[in-house]
């Protein structure tokens, strides 16, 4: 199995207000998604996972793109299944 999480989300809601860098673009991104991402990697944390990866389907999937959006939604279900963990 691929060793990444999933993170479930819903469409709408929050204004993205913060801000990551990806593959060296900007990326706005909401206040649960940058403190989701500060937590998941937190030094801190002695359980802190250094080999999984996230798949946050808003960040990975063009929301500007309504073709790119349709055609991933069919395969979520398949993403969901295949990661180690989906979290809500």
């Amino acid at each position: 199995r691929p060793l990444y999480k999933a993170v479930s989300y819903t469409w709408g809601g929050q204004v993205p207000d913060r801000h990551i860098f990806m593959d060296g673009k900007r990326l706005n991104i909401t206040k649960n998604y940058a403190n989701l991402l500060y937590n998941f990697r937190n030094p801190r944390r002695t359980d802190a996972p250094k080999d999984y990866k996230l798949w946050i389907g808003s960040i990975y999937i063009n929301q500007a793109d309504n073709d790119e959006k349709a055609s991933q939604v069919l395969m979520m279900a398949d993403i969901y299944r295949r990661s180690r963990q989906v979290l809500i």
